[in-house]
């Protein structure tokens, strides 16, 4: 049982590392009650509920729940700054050395009601199926946009992701594609030193071009770092088309998209399609047999069915 007043002294060893490595995100006693909250959504094998954590931390008869409320309405702290530590654990102590790592980028819906619900809108529900009529159901909420580590863990025989940045989407406002990039960006940019291999659906096919991805970043460049390479599916009715060649002493801006190729569903010929060559360094040692070498920041597209 903990006090109130409690310190990263008298928390347990494995509480008192999360204390010490979330310190420079929160204020003193937000970070205690941090702390507090996310031992006890760990422990809590029930509904992951505010009150539910302080029972699971079993401060339930310690704290007064208005301490853990006013945490989550009133507390200041940067998201993006406990994303980034909570990004640097995973990648220390479950991670290789020398292993690329894989972020894995989708969007997920939180359900909402109510008037006052800010940036909430329309959005496609994955976990409720389809209707009988065959079409993709929607529900009313917040969409977020999350990146996750791909790990591999001891006691499963299936790799896991672990969520370790989101977004709020804003509807009528930013892309999902600006924010997938500057998210997968924000952990590129944390370990520059480190390669990236950001997995997705057809959805983010065209993140890593997406213009002003980088805003939050201030830089002017498109996509992701050159440390960084998207691998995504294509939808089967997607446009294929050449990289435009640029025509010397042309007035206006160059032109990007060249002649169309085809389709996914119905690709070019072989030979027919122009070819482009690049250099990438060579792929950096790797004690897992099964990861993907590494390279410059390109897009590997594989067709759906």
């Amino acid at each position: 049982m903990w006090t109130a007043d409690a310190s990263a002294r008298d928390l347990p060893p494995s509480l008192a590392g999360l204390f010490r490595s979330f310190r420079s995100c929160f204020t003193a006693p937000s970070l205690r009650t941090f702390s507090v909250l996310l031992a006890g959504m760990i422990a809590q094998p029930g509904r992951h509920t505010v009150c539910g954590m302080l029972t699971g931390a079993g401060l339930s008869a310690v704290w007064h729940h208005a301490r853990a409320h006013w945490f989550f309405s009133r507390a200041r702290w940067n998201a993006d700054a406990v994303g980034l530590v909570l990004f640097r654990l995973v990648v220390t102590h479950l991670l290789a050395a020398d292993a690329p790592i894989t972020i894995a980028v989708d969007d997920t819906l939180l359900r909402r009601s109510g008037r006052k619900v800010a940036l909430t809108g329309w959005h496609y529900d994955g976990a409720a199926g389809r209707d009988e009529k065959g079409r993709a159901r929607t529900a009313w909420g917040n969409c977020w946009v999350v990146a996750a580590v791909v790990v591999n863990l001891p006691m499963l025989h299936r790799p896991v992701a672990l969520p370790v940045a989101a977004a709020l989407y804003p509807p009528r406002d930013a892309s999902k594609h600006v924010l997938a990039c500057a998210l997968v960006s924000r952990l590129a940019l944390a370990l520059p030193h480190r390669h990236f291999h950001v997995v997705t659906d057809c959805w983010y096919a065209g993140m890593d071009g997406a213009a002003g991805a980088a805003r939050t970043l201030a830089a002017t460049s498109r996509g992701p770092p050159a440390n960084v390479t998207v691998t995504a599916r294509l939808r089967a009715n997607a446009g294929l088309t050449a990289i435009a060649e640029p025509v010397p002493g042309a007035a206006g801006r160059p032109r990007r998209i060249g002649a169309r190729l085809g389709t996914p569903k119905h690709p070019p010929p072989p030979g027919t399609a122009p070819r482009s060559t690049a250099t990438a360094p060579p792929p950096a040692p790797s004690t897992s047999p099964t990861s993907p070498s590494s390279g410059t920041a390109s897009t590997a597209a594989a067709p759906s069915a």
